[in-house]
Parts: structure tokens; C-alpha cells; sequence
């Protein structure tokens, strides 16, 4: 081995790379993402896997005898002198098994949701030239290392069992953590002093990588993987023509530009013409899954209101509301209000206290409307019976909203009624309201849900009396 070192052409070729160390290890990372891309089709692709494989055993070999070079007291000169090139190694490895991962991102229609590992790629770059004291190369590459394991696993474990969801996930992790601990009694064989220095940053590494992207995927930052959106697109009609699918797109004009660059382009219809959306997804071979797509209405007007509002506001679906707030404010039309509360879920709205502010109104008789369901019912008694895991509270809906929120545009004492079926869930909208600005003793509890009835008629005459004064700043007190 000695001999080899010296022999003339293996140690000028050591003494370069000793000395373009480090950027050679960052130019390493960039090719293996060149190679990749160029290379990978399908990430479930038997040669795919097997170079996928080939990967994580280079790299756990490189980081096993990078360790043994630093921990051993004479290491045989062969492996000193080719240390630059483990290192190389080590880096073009890892780099091979991230462009793995950024390519199937880079190639899906879910480009927003490649940033985690974009940031993770950042880290790694900076983090290979501002590590420089050994141990702490030591724990940082150890943190790669199991990144990788694990990023591998979610990979391999699907393709291979031909499964996938939460508990897949989380065996992949069991799996990637089980081997990672194999690597940690090797790195311990052949160096127990320097892996005992680096210990407490090797844990504390591994632990946030697990930490993280359990995180990234349990709150929907990543996509099931290994399923990836690898096409959408809106059209004027899709057809299934054999075992492929023929789509008329909207013609192209020059103020289209944006559409080269695979935005949707504007679609021009006429009265009562449709459209269709298209998407393919990517799944391996042999996985049984079920994929479900949700479709959203997009509300140009919603988000120009939360942009406008500030950084705590925020749109989205029903049921992106129901399931983020603690406490849920029913303020739609009346008379679809148990149409929407089923869109925003059940599941969503269950435990929950909802706070029902609507009114029905029917404006087919013209002008005033019809105001509630009728004396024997009420909107507030559909929804709890609709949903009985609810707590329905009747609040606010015999007032104008500037004055829900700001009872002071209206001078005087005057009052505010609730009622429902929940004692805790009336105290905690009371809370509410008193945060909104109402005096504890102006707000009036008036029991249970089926005093909604009259709360709701009350509306008939507050119709009235808003045509009288002009004006919807106004309300009821009540004089004793």
C-alpha cells in the first residue's frame, strides 16, 4: 500500500486534490445532480434503485474510513493520502442520493413544495465549507448520512412493499433510524474516542433530521411520498382515446406569453360552455393507493382582502377554516349555511363552539324579504341538529356587523343576545364578544338554542326600522 502511494502518478494526483480539497467537494455535489438528472427516469426503476443503493454504500464506506484516518495513530499512507478523495466521495455520493429527491420534486406540477429540500441543499453547500474542525465534520456528515438514509427509505419502502401512507412513513423512519445506529457501532469500532467527541452533536443532528421531516410531512409540506403531480392542466374538453387522453387547450394568441412557460392561459368561454381539468400522477410500479383530488375555488377577491388585512389573515376553503380556528363564525347566507357547514366538514367542526351569525333571507317575494323558517323552528336549531357534535351558539344576528365588532358606534347602553344548548360554550362566546367591546351586562342570555326563533324574526323589524332611519347603525336595548 505504501508502495502505491509513492508510485509517480498516484501522488501528484493525491497532492491536488489535498489541495482543492474543499472546492472540489462542493464541484462533486453539483455533478452528482448532473449525473442524475441526466440519468434517472423512474425512481422505482430496478437500475434506479440499485444506483440509488450503490450511493448509500459509497457514502456510509467514505465517512467509515475518513473516521478510521482521523482516529487511528499510524493509518496506512494509502488512506492518508487518499483522504481528499474519500471526502470527494462522501460529497459526490450525498449529492447523487439529493438530486434523486430534487429531480422526482423537480419534475412533478408540485414545484411549491420543493423548498424544504432546497433549503436542506443550501445547508449542506454552506455547511461544507463553514464545518471545520473535524468532530464537527464528523456530526455534520453523520446528520447527511442519516438524511439520506431516511430520504432513501421513504423512497424504497413503498417501492418495495407496494404501500404507502402514515404508518409506511413512519416504518421507513424505524428502518432509516435502525441502520443509522448499525453505522454508529462501526464508526465506534474503528475510532470510539473521536466519535465520543462528536457524540452529542451526531444525536442532537439526527434527532432534528427526524424531527423535521416527520414534521414536513405530518402537516402536508410534502406530498405522500412517492407519489408526485407530474401534469395538470385546464382545458376545453378531454377524451380518452385508447390507452391516452386528447385534450383541446385553448388556443395560444401573442399576448399568451406567459403560457410557454407553463401557466394556464386565459380561457375564453361562452354561455354554458365547460371546462375540463386534466392530471397525471406518478406512482411506481405495482402501488396501491388511492389518490383523491380536491378542487378549490379560487377567490381573487378573498385574497385581496387577506393581503390587504395583514399577515394573520389568511383564505381559504370551508374546510380550511373549520379545521384551523379554535372557535368558527358561521357568517354565510342563511339559506345555504347547512350546505356549507357540510362542505367545511363535520369532522372539522366536531367539539367545536360555532358561532351562528346568519339569518335567513328569501328575496323571491321582492323586496323586504322573507325573514326566517318559521315561528316553530330556526337556523340556529337546523345546524345543532344537523351537527349534534357542534356546540351552536346564536350571537350577534340582530345587528348591523359594523356594530358585532364595535359596539360603541352605537351611543348608549344597548344589548346583544345569545343562547344555546352549552352553558361553558355561551361563556366562552361571551369572552368574545367582551374582547369585541361589550360590557359583560349588556350581553343577554336568553337559554337554550330554540330561543334562536325569536333572535331571527327580530330580523323582520330590524329590516324595517333600517328603511325608516337610513342607516344600519343602530340597536335594540332593552329598558327595565
Amino acid at each position: 500500500m505504501r508502495a502505491l502511494a509513492e508510485y509517480p502518478l498516484v501522488t501528484p494526483l493525491l497532492t491536488t486534490v489535498k489541495k482543492y480539497e474543499r472546492p472540489l467537494s462542493a464541484v462533486s455535489m453539483v455533478a452528482g445532480f448532473i449525473f442524475d438528472n441526466y440519468y434517472f427516469e423512474r425512481v422505482d426503476h430496478p437500475a434506479t434503485q440499485i444506483v440509488l443503493a450503490a450511493y448509500l454504500a459509497l457514502a456510509i464506506a467514505s465517512i467509515v474510513l475518513i473516521h478510521f484516518v482521523e482516529s487511528d495513530a499510524e493509518p496506512p499512507a494509502l488512506l492518508v493520502k487518499g483522504h481528499p478523495l474519500l471526502v470527494v466521495a462522501t460529497q459526490f455520493a450525498l449529492g447523487g442520493l439529493w438530486s434523486a429527491f430534487l429531480i422526482f420534486y423537480g419534475r412533478s406540477a408540485l414545484a411549491v413544495t420543493s423548498w424544504p429540500f432546497l433549503v436542506i441543499l443550501a445547508a449542506m453547500l454552506i455547511g461544507n465549507e463553514a464545518f471545520r474542525q473535524y468532530h464537527a465534520r464528523l456530526a455534520f456528515t453523520c446528520t447527511l448520512l442519516f438524511l439520506a438514509m431516511f430520504s432513501y427509505a421513504i423512497f424504497a419502502v413503498p417501492v418495495f412493499t407496494g404501500t404507502m401512507g402514515r404508518a409506511t412513513f413512519v416504518f421507513s423512519g424505524a428502518l432509516a433510524a435502525g441502520a443509522f445506529v448499525l453505522v454508529l457501532f462501526a464508526l465506534r469500532t474503528v475510532g470510539r474516542e473521536r466519535l465520543l467527541k462528536a457524540w452529542r452533536g451526531i444525536v442532537l443532528g439526527a434527532a432534528g433530521v427526524l424531527a423535521v421531516i416527520n414534521l414536513f410531512y405530518f402537516t402536508n409540506i410534502l406530498p405522500p411520498l412517492p407519489l408526485a403531480l407530474s401534469y395538470a392542466g385546464v382545458f376545453h374538453s378531454v377524451a380518452k382515446d385508447g390507452d391516452s387522453y386528447r385534450a383541446l387547450a385553448e388556443p395560444r394568441s401573442g399576448n399568451d406569453w406567459y403560457g410557454f412557460f407553463g401557466a394556464t392561459p386565459v380561457m375564453r368561454l361562452k354561455t354554458g360552455e365547460s371546462l375540463s381539468v386534466y392530471s397525471a400522477v406518478f406512482a411506481p410500479i405495482q402501488l396501491k393507493t388511492n389518490v383523491v383530488h380536491v378542487w378549490r375555488h379560487y377567490d381573487e377577491k378573498a385574497r385581496e382582502w387577506a393581503e390587504a388585512v395583514g399577515p394573520k389573515a389568511s383564505e381559504g376553503s370551508f374546510a380550511d377554516a373549520a379545521a384551523f380556528g379554535a372557535l368558527v363564525f358561521n357568517c354565510t347566507a342563511g339559506e345555504h349555511s347547512i350546505a356549507a357547514l357540510e362542505r367545511a366538514g363535520g369532522a372539522n367542526l366536531a367539539g367545536k363552539v360555532l358561532v351562528d351569525v346568519a339569518n335567513v333571507l328569501d328575496f323571491s317575494g321582492g323586496r323586504p324579504p322573507a325573514v326566517g323558517v318559521g315561528a316553530k323552528d330556526s337556523l340556529g336549531e337546523q345546524i345543532q341538529r344537523a351537527f349534534p357534535d357542534v356546540k351552536v351558539v346564536k350571537a350577534l344576528n340582530t345587528m348591523n356587523c359594523d356594530v358585532m365588532v364595535d359596539p360603541t358606534r352605537v351611543p348608549g347602553e344597548h344589548h346583544v343576545f345569545i343562547c344555546g344548548e352549552e352553558h361553558d360554550a355561551k361563556t366562552q362566546v361571551s369572552g368574545v364578544l367582551r374582547e369585541f367591546g361589550w360590557p359583560a351586562d349588556h350581553i343577554l342570555d336568553l337559554g337554550g338554542i330554540s330561543a334562536a326563533r325569536g333572535t331571527e324574526l327580530y330580523v323582520a323589524l330590524w329590516l324595517q326600522l333600517w328603511g325608516v332611519v337610513g342607516t344600519g347603525q343602530f340597536n335594540i336595548a332593552l329598558v327595565r
